[in-house]
């Protein structure tokens, strides 16, 4: 069965769900013409194959070679995204993941907890009730990016400078990529290794309470993150963490109102 809807058109992916009805009613896969490649729209098929250890990110039986275009044009992104826990299949990824997680700490998130509530505050205090405002950008966009940085103990000055590395590398990952995102991505990614780079040799010499300094010192069993999986972590932490956030914010707030849901009286009953 073959399908055909362009990802980048904008009816689609302001409102995907209608499409994603006729994509079930297709059966258990369809071929997407406009990517080449087979889905699975279902929860049945699609948990099926999440848990089948013959799929997965390295599936080099399969696939021997990637061929997407940009990792053969984008090599310092690419070799970043090789050392990333998403790309990751046991046991490099049960490894990886190990070494993390006994430097993120659910204490570690915990601390952040009234600082966040501090800043969100502080930003909608900004907001002139009588004009219009950007939610993405004003608001859902400043949050995370400053949360990053504290959480990696970088300034929050960078903040605006990281903000748009990560917009530049993860726009390669969008199907409507060409030759000029893919050497913006490169050239983004070329600095962000170079200052987290020298942001890690900073805190070797002088370590703090922070999650890098947690990283850099972190080891399990005689294992230690390398110098490039340290890097592939900290892009990963900056791009994920920061785009999630912005679009589960976007999305709560938009169906909040679609739903005319009364926000104040939600949280003040019981």
């Amino acid at each position: 069965m073959q399908f055909s809807c362009n990802p980048a058109d904008p009816e689609f992916y302001n409102n995907p769900y209608p499409v994603y009805d006729e994509m079930r009613a297709l059966g258990p896969s369809f071929l997407w013409e406009q990517y080449g490649f087979y889905c699975f729209p279902a929860f049945q098929e699609v948990n099926s194959i999440l848990r089948d250890r013959r799929f997965g990110r390295q599936i080099n039986h399969l696939q021997p070679t990637d061929d997407s275009e940009w990792i053969r044009r984008c090599p310092v992104l690419a070799r970043f995204d090789r050392n990333s826990l998403l790309e990751m299949e046991p046991p490099d990824h049960t490894r990886l993941r190990r070494l993390v997680n006994r430097a993120f700490v659910s204490r570690q998130a915990d601390k952040q907890r009234d600082r966040i509530n501090e800043l969100a505050n502080s930003l909608i205090d900004r907001f002139d009730p009588a004009s219009e405002f950007d939610l993405l950008r004003d608001y859902a966009e400043v949050i995370p990016v400053i949360v990053i940085c504290e959480l990696l103990g970088v300034a929050t000055a960078m903040a605006d400078q990281l903000l748009s590395w990560s917009h530049s590398m993860v726009a390669v990952y969008e199907h409507s990529n060409n030759r000029a995102v893919e050497t913006e991505a490169e050239n983004a990614a070329s600095e962000f290794e170079i200052f987290i780079r020298d942001e890690i040799n900073r805190k070797r010499d002088h370590p703090a309470d922070d999650l890098l300094s947690k990283l850099i010192v972190v080891e399990e069993a005689g294992e230690k993150l390398s110098g490039e999986e340290l890097i592939a972590t900290c892009m990963l932490l900056l791009n994920a963490g920061h785009e999630a956030t912005v679009h589960s914010i976007g999305n709560g707030v938009k169906t909040l109102i679609e739903n005319n849901i009364d926000v104040n009286q939600r949280m003040s009953s019981p």
